[in-house]
């Protein structure tokens, strides 16, 4: 959330919760969903993050099962009436189109279950990977002015976790307030 090039201040922020790294802490979960253009340009500003997060199972280890909705609407306006550079300018991707590189990280010393998607041309490719002790899964998303996809994710968290699971998200430009329904979790 927050770096510093300066090697004295950037120590002092290193393992704060301003920091904002993921993993720190196993017993409190924290879900990150986490956009990145794909277009080359500056489209993303028109791309409508909302999420979710409902604790859909305590599992006796400890552990929960948390299920993740997302969806992503385009609503870029008539790409004729937009800047190149804002558009890409069809340089890689049509005039107009979204391309959004879609980064789900699963609570620390947790899993990745499913991805599954509605709303979009079939089934998109979803890569696995590890940051640290973070399971990721990727995906890119692109969609037509007006058009929207849902994403249905299935996380578990670690076992003993200490609190109700938390979500992030990229910031963008109208707010989102994620709804979660910690469920059981709530007496975590």
């Amino acid at each position: 959330m927050l770096w510093s090039n300066d090697p004295v201040e950037q120590a002092l922020l290193s393992g704060t919760q301003l920091a904002g790294a993921a993993g720190v802490d196993p017993t409190r979960p924290e879900v990150g969903l986490y956009l990145n253009d794909g277009t080359g340009a500056k489209v993303g500003y028109y791309v409508d993050l909302d999420a979710g997060m409902t604790v859909s199972e305590c599992r006796p280890d400890g552990s929960s099962r948390l299920r993740v909705t997302v969806r992503l609407t385009s609503t870029v306006p008539d790409p004729a009436e937009l800047p190149a550079y804002v558009t890409g300018g069809g340089a890689f991707v049509p005039a107009g189109v979204v391309r959004t590189n879609l980064a789900i990280f699963a609570p620390a010393d947790g899993s990745v279950v499913s991805v599954s998607f509605s709303g979009s041309d079939g089934e998109l490719p979803v890569l696995s990977q590890r940051q640290g002790n973070v399971p990721v899964a990727l995906t890119t998303v692109s969609l037509d002015p007006g058009r929207s996809t849902e994403l249905a994710v299935e996380l578990l968290t670690a076992k003993r976790t200490a609190s109700a699971p938390t979500l992030r998200t990229t910031p963008g430009s109208r707010e989102l307030v994620p709804s979660i329904d910690v469920g059981c979790a709530a007496n975590s």
